[in-house]
């Protein structure tokens, strides 16, 4: 962290904390005890985007695995593809699996729960039946448009609290049917 002095109004001296990259300045004065002044927080990160619950067509990206407290995850990411103010957004799929076979990560290993587990339904929806259920065709679903059912997400993960208005975000709740553009 950086330390810049800068002249207080007082005449006394300020000294401002900057991080690396220059980001999220924090002031603080000698003559005050450090509780009793509160940081400009500012968070970088994109907004939380909230569409009309409905059918919309999505493009795939990829795949992720990720292991949370006491459940392991396959994330998958599609680019939404309606022509609206929100055309490119990038929105996600969530899906329990059994257990990882790799580490977590972008195209990570893993098992699926059961032949009846939400992700091999959704596969089958999609694809008709599966030989078998440890072959997932992902590579299939990047040529074609997936039409999925989005929802907005008005409670915690956690304990079903409600969220602030503001905390709101659309997430995709179901892969209903896709298109294939080689067909």
């Amino acid at each position: 962290m950086t330390e810049l002095k800068t002249p207080a109004s007082d005449g006394q001296s300020e000294t401002q904390g900057l991080d690396e990259n220059n980001r999220d300045i924090i002031q603080f004065s000698p003559n005050k005890p450090e509780y009793d002044f509160e940081p400009d927080i500012r968070i970088d990160d994109d907004p939380l985007i909230v569409i009309p619950e409905d059918v919309y067509p999505f493009g795939y990206l990829y795949y992720e695995t990720c292991q949370y407290k006491d459940s392991t995850k396959l994330k998958m990411y599609f680019k939404l593809l309606d022509g609206s103010e929100h055309h490119g957004s990038i929105f996600v799929c969530f899906f329990p699996v059994e257990k990882l076979l790799s580490p977590a990560g972008k195209y990570g290993r893993f098992k699926p729960k059961s032949r009846i587990s939400k992700l091999l339904r959704t596969m089958e929806r999609l694809f008709g039946r599966l030989e078998r259920g440890d072959r997932i065709p992902f590579n299939k679903l990047k040529r074609g448009v997936i039409h999925a059912r989005v929802k907005t997400v008005k409670t915690s993960w956690k304990k079903d609290a409600p969220l602030s208005l503001h905390s709101h975000y659309s997430e995709i709740e179901d892969l209903i049917s896709i298109e294939m553009e080689d067909e």
